[in-house]
């Protein structure tokens, strides 16, 4: 049951997981953790359908990405920034390293 429900989930299909899992009757001690299991199984259903979708898996690569988009940018010596200020900046960044300046 388990490996079933696991490869439910990376398959990108977390309602057959949790199809498998409500099939199954959890040790009266597992209660909780079973409700907890379910739980979070339907509130990350759309990053668990997701997972197949991409082939990016862990932080790092978005991580990099705001390294070079924005830590850079603000970090450069004599820079000061107020909360308004940086998040316009960061929307004109975003729209120039997307190649969308000239739409808007």
């Amino acid at each position: 049951m388990r490996d079933e429900a696991i490869a439910c989930c990376l398959d990108g299909d977390p309602f057959g997981a949790l199809r498998v899992l409500k099939g199954a009757a959890p040790a009266p001690e597992r209660d909780e953790i079973w409700r907890k299991l379910l739980f979070y199984i339907r509130s990350n259903a759309l990053g668990i359908e997701n997972y197949t979708r991409t082939d990016l898996f862990g932080s790092g690569c978005v991580e990099k990405a705001v390294d070079i988009l924005i830590s850079r940018r603000f970090k450069l010596r004599g820079m000061s920034w107020l909360k308004p200020g940086a998040q316009g900046m960061v929307k004109l960044k975003v729209l120039r390293y997307n190649r969308t300046w000239n739409d808007h």
